[in-house]
């Protein structure tokens, strides 16, 4: 979550090839990382692990559709 929005602010400035490759890693792995946190409750009942999982997957789409807005698109 800190790292990306840093890789997509410079993407308008240069970028050495090592962080152009970490920047489409963590793009690849912020939408197998969201399907992935529902699954990660183990009390589904629990109001405020769904909000705890809700509230980070905002928070990843968000940052998700800044640096790459298509991203989530099939």
């Amino acid at each position: 979550m800190t790292r990306l929005p840093e890789l997509s602010q410079d993407s308008g400035a240069s970028q050495d090839d090592a962080e152009v490759a970490e920047l489409e890693e963590l793009l690849r792995g912020v939408p197998k990382l969201i399907g992935l946190l529902p699954a990660i409750v183990r009390d589904p009942i629990d109001v405020r692990q769904s909000v705890a999982v809700a509230t980070m997957i905002t928070g990843l789409t968000r940052q998700l559709d800044k640096a790459a807005p298509m991203a989530l698109v099939s």
